[in-house]
């Protein structure tokens, strides 16, 4: 309880009256701070704190007079910090041979090439045997005693037009399904276009479906179209369709087959090993027309005997 003379306050601060102002507020908070601090310490309520007491450590007095002892130090020379007792043995190691048996008789994983779905005869059975390949454009080989030169890419593109004109009248191919498929958006006259073509697209192995204004989603493509291609081969797919040589008559689907057999085909500049070279070979002689691709550029020359034994019995001018 607090008794104060009522000239010293001001009760005109609150509109209930609930509150009140001092006019030394100093003096009345050092007054109530000393005695709660006397009541609390009168008590013990409180922990006290002697700053006068020495820092030194309290040592017992049983051990005054004894002499200090090192700490001294315990090693275990038998102690395996790898050793275990509580965890279980270890499985057996016998028998390890046999893992590289297995791996052996695994199958081994093969990228797919451009020329996986091109069928070809054995090697002993053709009748096209493969030489090499000449600045990476051409193929060299010998076909009924006759010195052949193949154009890569247009032998390529024979090929392609042969299959895919054969898969168009059939359910939808085989597509190599993406990870991601990829969403890609085209002009409006581009989707119109992809849009007619869309359903021959699908069965040449193009898993293409509408999303929304303006685009697609690309789920799917033929096998052998190397990862991050996909957007771009596409759009030369639908450059090429869309520019076609007006000179040649054809309806929309030569000219797709047409634009797909060259954007997948093959190009100029690509190293081939011997097999592939000898499935090409063997593939284009097999093709109904072998010698044109289906815009009419030669797909191979023939360089005859007769033609060989001139050029030796030419003489220097």
């Amino acid at each position: 309880m607090i008794e104060i003379d009522p000239a010293k306050i001001d009760i005109n601060i609150h509109p209930t009256k609930t509150e009140i102002k001092f006019d030394d507020e100093k003096s009345v908070y050092a007054i109530i701070r000393a005695s709660v601090k006397r009541s609390l310490g009168k008590f013990s309520v409180t922990p006290s704190l002697d700053f006068e007491q020495e820092t030194a450590f309290n040592i017992p007095v049983s051990m005054y007079r004894q002499e200090p002892k090192l700490p001294g130090i315990t090693v275990n020379p038998a102690y395996n910090p790898f050793k275990n007792n509580d965890a279980p043995p270890r499985p057996s190691t016998s028998g390890w041979e046999q893992i590289y048996e297995i791996n052996r008789r695994a199958e081994t994983v093969t990228i797919p090439s451009a020329f996986d779905d091109i069928p070809a005869e054995p090697m002993h059975q053709s009748a096209c045997r493969v030489l090499g390949q000449i600045e990476r454009k051409y193929i060299a080989a010998l076909y009924q005693n006759s010195l052949i030169l193949i154009d890569q890419q247009a032998a390529h593109e024979r090929i392609l037009y042969d299959q895919n004109e054969a898969m168009l009248g059939k359910s939808p191919a085989v597509s190599q399904q993406e990870l991601f498929p990829q969403t890609m958006t085209f002009t409006h006259d581009d989707f119109l276009i992809l849009s007619e073509i869309a359903d021959d697209i699908r069965r040449l192995g193009f898993d293409l479906r509408e999303f929304g204004k303006n685009t697609f989603v690309l789920n799917g493509v033929p096998t052998g179209i190397a990862s991050g291609s996909e957007k771009s081969i596409l759009e030369s797919i639908l450059e090429s369709y869309k520019n076609h040589n007006p000179t040649i008559k054809s309806n929309h689907r030569e000219n797709l087959l047409r634009s797909v057999s060259y954007n997948l085909s093959v190009k100029h500049g690509a190293e081939l090993d011997i097999r592939e070279m000898q499935q090409l070979a063997d593939s284009l002689m097999q093709s109904s027309q072998p010698n044109f691709t289906a815009g009419g550029k030669t797909t191979f020359v023939v360089i005859t005997s007769s033609e060989i034994e001139k050029k030796f019995q030419q003489k220097p001018s």
